[in-house]
């Protein structure tokens, strides 16, 4: 098939975008196109539940990959949970960790936790919340070796020791992290009253232990580690008790504790009877610059005038006080159902607050809501609304690094209930936004009704070695390695993004380039021959491109005012069952020198 079949149709402007957002809306790029696919084997494992890069556990430089399935049925057990540390590099195991007893749910709770036993190896931190009965327990593995290093168990059945776990930071200053594990339904003061409590990452020794004042406090059901709040320069924590009574049946307390010392430095109440205060808890960043780490509080079912519009409170770290509070518009909003702080996006040096409202009704029922708040000012940045009822955006609000290399972080949204069309009910969305501009760069789509696609987004490192930020998406229920065995993608970072409609012999077809600026010209560019490593091209300064030769140049297009460029291709009709090959590129300084590519797209011809 010759190159010069193929015609070009138009530039095509792009519509509206998501929600009220300004960016214009880049086609979906389906799940089957990820960079590297990992998936689930048996029955209801949730695999990709929790998928995270977690250091380099093999030694080859390359950040690896920890994938958890806690209902994975395995070594003759049911639901014991499976978690798997994958090289970065070669996507093959590394290392898999099996849950001990019937239930377990081994990786309910994982973290990044650093290298504990100082061989210079990422180790690795895993949560059986359900083990023995609901006693719960706790574990820390080597990365290099995957032997045990320290195993942490709960003292009372029915308890949940690990029903939060979390790499603490170093409180006890000795160069190596601790952990912090939470027993929300532990009965101290009364039954589910809670607890918590701190560990020696390094030699597993109990530091500190904290328990909740009364039955029913569930003292624990979040355990967050903060930055340094009360100045002594090492990490604090926050424990929430969403069913603390003091002011008002269920109104919630959220108790921060000094990580040195284990003291009390301060404790705030929920405004009003079931507000459930500290259901979500972040405090990883000062955005107010006196020095110490802010805290945002999440009181999803705040209900002062709205029934459960919701709240989210930003405090201030140095001395306490509320620094604003952002409320949910309608009753049932939910607002607070996510509360991050996100690496700076806009270039002010200050991180930026993010939080969700997964019912929020703006497009329809449930649609979702997620809203960016500048850290510095506390204004609105940007605002994300779902497209139609019950998509439930914001389930996930993660950042991803800079994905794109503009000196920018950016960040992705989850809504792993998305329905559409073509794809079917809860195939699930993940949507990734240029932190710089706000503007969608990214409409990642699940490959089959009910994957739920988008239910965890985390970051990847850079698992190709390029160095651009890759990230992971999961989609719970993907049925490829059985019924609702789960699957993990990964997503390569790269300067400009390439994605495509459906090629069909005889039919158009569409490819849409994505972050760029306003202007440039993008050249589009084709293989019949595959991808890998590609000519290097003069013009382009010597920029190697990843497709086989021979290449051709299909078509050139400026970009529109949002950085964005769309082909429209006439398809051969007798091309079915063909995969072609395509790349973008942009010329970019003096010769070319500064030019920069996209990834590379595969669509096989339909019928």
């Amino acid at each position: 098939m010759a190159a010069n079949q193929w015609v070009l149709m138009r530039l095509v402007v792009l519509g509206a975008a998501l929600g009220t957002s300004a960016a214009a809306m880049p086609p979906d790029r389906s799940a089957a196109s990820a960079d590297r696919t990992f998936t689930g084997e048996g029955e209801l494992t949730w695999f990709g539940a929790r998928a995270l890069a977690i250091g380099d556990c093999d030694g080859d430089t390359i950040e690896d990959l920890l994938i958890a399935a806690r209902f994975d049925s395995t070594e003759g057990l049911y639901h014991n949970g499976r978690c798997t540390v994958y090289s970065g590099a070669t996507s093959e195991p590394l290392l898999v960790f099996h849950g001990e007893g019937n239930d377990d749910e081994l990786g309910h709770r994982l973290d990044r936790i650093g290298d504990l036993d100082g061989d210079g190896r990422a180790d690795v931190l895993l949560g059986a919340y359900q083990h023995d009965n609901n006693t719960g327990r706790c574990y820390a593995f080597s990365g290099r070796t995957g032997e045990v290093l320290h195993v942490w168990t709960g003292t009372q059945e029915e308890s949940l020791f690990g029903w939060d776990l979390s790499n603490a930071g170093d409180t006890n200053g000795d160069g190596v992290n601790d952990v912090i594990i939470s027993s929300q339904t532990y009965d101290g003061a009364g039954v589910d009253s809670g607890a918590a409590y701190l560990y020696d990452g390094r030699s597993g020794a109990l530091i500190h232990e904290w328990f909740g004042e009364v039955a029913g406090d569930r003292f624990g059901f979040r355990a967050a580690p903060l930055g340094d709040v009360d100045g002594d320069s090492r990490p604090d924590v926050a424990i929430a008790a969403p069913g603390n009574g003091e002011a008002g049946p269920g109104a919630g307390k959220v108790y921060l504790y000094s990580g040195r010392t284990g003291e009390l430095i301060r404790s705030y109440v929920g405004e009003n009877a079931d507000d459930a205060l500290g259901e979500r808890v972040a405090g990883e960043f000062d955005v107010d610059g006196d020095g110490r780490t802010d805290v945002l509080i999440g009181s999803l079912h705040y209900s002062p005038a709205k029934p459960n519009a919701g709240r989210v409170y930003l405090y201030s770290g140095l001395d306490g006080s509320l620094i604003r509070t952002f409320d949910g518009e309608r009753a049932g909003d939910q607002l607070g159902h996510r509360v991050k702080f996100l690496e700076d996006l806009n270039g002010d040096q200050v991180p930026e607050i993010a939080m969700s409202a997964t019912y929020a009704d703006a497009n329809g029922i449930g649609s979702g809501s997620v809203f960016i708040h500048s850290g510095a000012s506390r204004e609105l940045l940007y605002r994300y609304d779902g497209d139609l009822a019950n998509d439930r955006l914001g389930r996930v609000v993660q950042g991803v690094g800079d994905l794109n290399h503009d000196g920018f972080n950016d960040f992705a949204i989850g809504s792993p209930f998305v329905t559409t069309g073509e794809g079917g009910s809860e195939i699930g969305r993940a949507y990734v936004f240029s932190g710089r501009t706000g503007k969608q760069l990214l409409r990642l789509t699940g490959e089959t009704a009910g994957d739920q696609f988008g239910y965890s987004i985390n970051r990847a490192g850079d698992m190709n070695g390029d160095g651009f930020a890759d990230f992971t998406v999961g989609a719970v229920y993907n049925d490829a390695g059985g019924p609702d065995a789960g699957r993990a993608y990964v997503f390569f970072g790269s300067p400009i993004f390439l994605t495509h409609s459906n090629f069909v012999a005889g039919s158009g077809a569409a490819i849409t380039v994505t972050g760029a600026e306003q202007d440039e010209f993008v050249h589009l560019l084709m293989s019949l021959q595959g991808v890998g490593e590609g000519p290097q091209v003069s013009q382009l300064g010597g920029l190697q491109l990843r497709l086989l030769p021979p290449v051709s140049e299909q078509a050139a297009r400026w970009t529109d005012a949002d950085g964005n460029a769309e082909f429209e291709l006439q398809v051969p009709p007798g091309a079915a069952g063909r995969i072609l090959h395509f790349q973008a590129v942009i010329r970019r300084g003096p010769r070319g020198g500064a030019s920069v590519m996209s990834n590379t797209i595969s669509p096989q011809v339909e019928p």
